[in-house]
């Protein structure tokens, strides 16, 4: 028998006013969700998040930035997509997500707005979705070479690190004779050269930790190190140093805990190479051998060496694209890896003049476009008798847009960012001599000129080289 006492009447007054709010409450709650629901159907989907490497986005053409919906998305009508200020996109969905991929390297340090026209999957409303981003400022990593180290007595040579516009950059490593340098995904890999001159190399990363010895196959001097950009691995040839012995190619991923793995030709034997370059940010190769017979080699082993066809010089790769130049007697081609068209090259009306000479030559993204050192007589009784410029070519005119910044200043060489945006030249002091390093010799006092490809607005002057744009 219970013996509760029965609820005062006030309170037993008020049992029916609340269960009249909660079922108002209830009403309401329902109703709003169903406006809502009815809301989404009328509007479509829009963005609830996006992702994106604002770095990589800048180097390479195989990025994508993905946006998230509020809702499932439809497969089966076109997506549409466009992206301000430029560039070049295209889109696919899965599930909620769209995945745009960005076909080609953009420009540093500049804000974009992304847009997709999408179809929701319930009810096939197209929405709009949105992204906003900012990319990073360039990436600087300069060889500054003390000329004190370049004979025998004591110096010591860095590997300094700043972004574009950053006047103090920070020193990631330092050795005697640092031969070359090659930057990976915030790391570098960096040759140096011991007492006996043979070749050692290092792998540091930029955000302090311990650096690696990476294993040299055999005993010689490396050249043609470089890096394969944001896949993390290293190429590199190696002349033993017994007599008579060819120059062979390695790659190795510098962190991994294994010995360099040998470039074979098709049949199985060693490959003696003549030149090479990554495609890039890629585990592929393009190399040339010894009978200038030209090979796309895949390191990871997944598919066969495919051979691409004879040529006489291999000139590296267009910036942002897995298009490369050959040169050949009597005609220069691009060949698309992507399509396997070889297309011939229609330089612009830039004739060398008399006194004048041809340094260096890089082409733009654009195939049309391309930006040269021409070296101009104008004193050969004169130890330095040459003057420099940097002219940009396209279809219609050649335009001087850069000349030295010191007093009878010397280019050496030219190299193109990944985005078509800056040129990086090199200039030494018109009394520079070589430095005493064997593969690489580079000038003293070298600084590196980083300036608009398209008009040569200085924007910046650093010390040391820097080449890591060079394909």
């Amino acid at each position: 028998m219970s013996s509760s006492a029965p609820l005062p009447q006030s309170v037993r007054g008020k049992e029916p006013r609340f269960v009249a709010a909660l079922v108002i409450t209830v009403t309401v709650l329902s109703l709003a969700t169903a406006i809502l629901m009815g809301l989404n159907w009328l509007r479509g989907p829009y963005a609830m998040d996006s992702a994106i490497d604002v770095t990589a986005v800048t180097v390479s053409q195989r990025e994508t930035l993905v946006i998230k919906a509020d809702q499932p998305l439809s497969e089966k009508g076109p997506v549409t997509t466009a992206i301000s200020p430029e560039g070049k996109t295209s889109a696919v969905v899965e599930g909620s997500n769209v995945r745009v991929s960005i076909e080609q390297p953009l420009r540093y340090d500049t804000s974009y707005t992304v847009t997709v026209r999408a179809a929701a999957a319930s009810s096939n409303r197209e929405g709009t979705l949105r992204a906003e981003f900012t990319t990073e400022k360039a990436e600087i990593v300069t060889l500054e070479r003390n000329p004190d180290s370049a004979a025998e007595g004591p110096g010591r040579d860095s590997v300094v690190r700043r972004t574009l516009g950053e006047t103090q950059g920070y020193t990631v490593f330092s050795a005697d004779k640092i031969q070359d340098v090659v930057v990976l995904n915030e790391s570098v890999v960096v040759s140096t050269l011991d007492a006996n001159s043979l070749s050692q190399l290092t792998y540091q990363p930029f955000q302090g930790g311990n650096s690696l010895d990476v294993p040299v196959p055999t005993p010689g001097l490396i050249t043609s190190l470089k890096s394969s950009g944001l896949t993390g691995l290293v190429g590199f040839l190696v002349a033993p140093v017994s007599q008579g012995s060819s120059a062979l190619l390695y790659v190795t991923n510098p962190q991994a805990d294994a010995p360099p793995t040998l470039v074979r030709a098709p049949d199985g034997t060693s490959m003696v190479v003549n030149a090479w370059n990554w495609v890039p940010n890629s585990t592929s190769l393009v190399v040339q051998d010894s009978e200038q017979m030209m090979w796309l080699i895949d390191y990871t082993g997944a598919t066969a060496p495919e051979a691409i066809g004879r040529h006489t010089e291999f000139r590296g790769f267009v910036p942002g694209q897995d298009t490369f130049q050959v040169a050949d007697p009597a005609s220069s081609s691009f060949i698309d890896l992507k399509t396997g068209v070889k297309e011939e090259i229609a330089f612009g009306p830039a004739p060398l003049l008399p006194g004048e000479q041809q340094v260096d030559t890089r082409f733009l993204s654009d195939r049309t476009t391309y930006v040269q050192i021409v070296a101009t007589l104008v004193d050969i009784s004169d130890k330095n008798p040459f003057t420099f410029s940097v002219r940009r070519v396209d279809g219609l005119e050649a335009v001087p847009i850069l000349t030295p910044t010191l007093e009878r200043g010397v280019f050496r060489s030219l190299c193109v960012s990944p985005n078509s945006q800056y040129v990086a030249v090199v200039e030494t002091p018109p009394d520079a001599e070589p430095g005493f390093y064997l593969g690489n010799p580079v000038f003293t006092g070298a600084s590196t000129i980083i300036a608009s490809a398209m008009t040569g607005e200085i924007s910046q002057v650093v010390p040391g080289v820097f080449d890591a744009w060079c394909q």
